[in-house]
């Protein structure tokens, strides 16, 4: 957006943890993201928690199916301990550092045909609650 300029209708969806409301703030004093007002639109997870990704948007077992089918693993809700992040979890679980963030939404992309119908109801509709947000914002 840097480039393009600031005199753009934009729609961001951001994470709302700390340290994503803080990306944002730190591009817009920049001056490198207009605030947010009718040019500039936030929209942050339809979950109830205060720190939520676009990951939240599924519930763990969902979130696993795709984190299994993009990386070839087994893992089960049960094999994740705490309540935090879901990225935490996998982490403390396979004793790696989580970085490929886009291959779970990559696995159900090039197989959403198969991988859809999978999908709870839960997640289905939060979905639904995030893109009819994103498409509000569109004029």
């Amino acid at each position: 957006m840097a480039l393009i300029g600031t005199n753009l209708q934009a729609t961001i969806l951001i994470d709302s943890t700390p340290a994503g409301v803080a990306k944002l703030k730190a591009l817009t004093n920049k001056g490198l993201l207009p605030p947010p007002n009718g040019s500039c639109s936030q929209i942050r997870s339809p979950t109830a928690s205060p720190t939520a990704t676009s990951r939240t948007c599924s519930p763990p077992g969902d979130y696993l199916k795709l984190y299994n089918a993009a990386f070839g693993t087994r893992l089960k809700v049960g094999d994740l301990n705490g309540q935090d992040r879901i990225i935490a979890r996998i982490t403390r679980a396979t004793q790696t550092r989580f970085n490929e963030h886009g291959r779970p939404a990559d696995a159900l992309l090039r197989k959403r045909d198969t991988r859809m119908p999978g999908l709870s109801e839960t997640t289905l509709s939060r979905f639904e609650q995030l893109f009819s947000a994103i498409n509000s914002t569109l004029s």
